[in-house]
Protein backbone atom coordinates (compact mmCIF):
# COMPACT_ATOMS: atom_id res chain seq x y z
CA UNK A 1 0.00 0.00 0.00
CA UNK A 2 1.09 3.27 -0.77
CA UNK A 3 2.45 5.64 2.22
CA UNK A 4 -0.35 8.15 3.06
CA UNK A 5 1.52 11.86 4.03
CA UNK A 6 -0.96 14.25 5.06
CA UNK A 7 0.07 17.51 6.25
CA UNK A 8 -0.72 18.09 9.84
CA UNK A 9 -2.45 20.85 10.30
CA UNK A 10 -6.03 18.99 8.74
CA UNK A 11 -5.15 15.86 10.79
CA UNK A 12 -4.89 17.85 13.67
CA UNK A 13 -8.20 20.09 12.82
CA UNK A 14 -10.49 17.67 11.84
CA UNK A 15 -8.91 14.55 13.52
CA UNK A 16 -11.05 14.77 17.02
CA UNK A 17 -13.91 15.99 14.81
CA UNK A 18 -13.82 11.86 13.71
CA UNK A 19 -12.71 10.74 17.04
CA UNK A 20 -8.70 10.92 16.93
CA UNK A 21 -7.67 13.30 19.75
CA UNK A 22 -4.94 15.96 18.68
CA UNK A 23 -2.47 14.19 21.41
CA UNK A 24 -2.78 10.85 19.69
CA UNK A 25 -2.36 11.77 16.17
CA UNK A 26 0.87 14.47 17.45
CA UNK A 27 2.18 10.92 18.84
CA UNK A 28 1.52 8.59 15.68
CA UNK A 29 2.17 11.40 13.11
CA UNK A 30 4.20 9.96 10.45
CA UNK A 31 5.79 7.22 12.64
CA UNK A 32 6.43 3.54 11.11
CA UNK A 33 4.90 0.68 13.40
CA UNK A 34 7.16 -1.74 15.15
CA UNK A 35 6.01 -5.02 14.66
CA UNK A 36 7.38 -8.00 16.34
CA UNK A 37 6.39 -11.96 15.14
CA UNK A 38 8.95 -13.76 17.17
CA UNK A 39 6.09 -15.04 20.03
CA UNK A 40 3.93 -16.31 17.35
CA UNK A 41 6.46 -18.01 15.24
CA UNK A 42 7.78 -19.35 18.77
CA UNK A 43 4.17 -20.02 20.25
CA UNK A 44 2.12 -20.60 17.72
CA UNK A 45 4.61 -22.06 14.21
CA UNK A 46 3.16 -19.30 12.21
CA UNK A 47 6.11 -18.38 9.89
CA UNK A 48 4.38 -17.23 7.05
CA UNK A 49 2.24 -14.18 6.19
CA UNK A 50 0.07 -13.11 3.48
CA UNK A 51 0.84 -9.51 2.63
CA UNK A 52 -0.56 -6.40 3.46
CA UNK A 53 -1.39 -5.01 0.09
CA UNK A 54 -3.66 -8.57 -0.12
CA UNK A 55 -4.94 -8.79 3.17
CA UNK A 56 -6.43 -5.30 2.78
CA UNK A 57 -7.83 -6.13 -0.54
CA UNK A 58 -8.94 -9.53 0.93
CA UNK A 59 -10.52 -7.39 4.01
CA UNK A 60 -11.98 -4.96 0.95
CA UNK A 61 -13.56 -7.54 -0.85
CA UNK A 62 -15.42 -9.30 1.57
CA UNK A 63 -16.88 -6.16 2.93
CA UNK A 64 -18.78 -5.51 -0.57
CA UNK A 65 -19.46 -8.78 -0.32
CA UNK A 66 -21.56 -8.54 3.00
CA UNK A 67 -23.06 -5.29 1.68
CA UNK A 68 -20.94 -3.04 4.29
CA UNK A 69 -19.39 -0.81 2.13
CA UNK A 70 -21.48 0.42 -1.10
CA UNK A 71 -20.09 -0.88 -4.22
CA UNK A 72 -20.91 2.71 -6.46
CA UNK A 73 -17.44 4.80 -7.14
CA UNK A 74 -18.49 8.28 -7.03
CA UNK A 75 -16.07 9.76 -4.61
CA UNK A 76 -17.64 11.55 -1.52
CA UNK A 77 -15.23 14.12 -0.55
CA UNK A 78 -15.92 16.24 -4.44
CA UNK A 79 -19.77 17.15 -3.09
CA UNK A 80 -18.32 17.85 0.95
CA UNK A 81 -15.74 19.96 -0.55
CA UNK A 82 -18.27 21.57 -3.01
CA UNK A 83 -20.60 22.01 -0.10
CA UNK A 84 -17.89 23.27 2.58
CA UNK A 85 -16.84 25.60 -0.33
CA UNK A 86 -20.45 26.70 -0.37
CA UNK A 87 -21.26 27.32 2.84
CA UNK A 88 -17.30 29.01 3.79
CA UNK A 89 -18.37 31.07 0.77
CA UNK A 90 -22.04 32.09 2.25
CA UNK A 91 -20.65 32.63 5.81
CA UNK A 92 -17.52 35.41 4.32
CA UNK A 93 -20.58 37.00 2.07
CA UNK A 94 -22.83 37.19 5.49
CA UNK A 95 -19.93 38.86 7.42
CA UNK A 96 -18.79 41.61 4.71
CA UNK A 97 -22.48 42.37 4.73
CA UNK A 98 -22.68 42.88 8.15
CA UNK A 99 -19.21 44.59 8.38
CA UNK A 100 -20.34 47.52 5.30
CA UNK A 101 -24.03 48.23 7.42
CA UNK A 102 -21.90 48.50 10.67
CA UNK A 103 -19.56 51.19 9.03
CA UNK A 104 -22.36 52.71 7.12
CA UNK A 105 -24.54 53.09 10.57
CA UNK A 106 -20.70 54.61 12.23
CA UNK A 107 -20.08 56.31 9.68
Amino acid sequence: LPVLKPPLPPLLLFGPLMGLPVNVTRATFRKKPLVCVDKAAKELGITEYISVQQSVLDMARDMLAKGMVPSWKMPLAAPIILLDALVISGLVWGLLLLFRSATQLAG
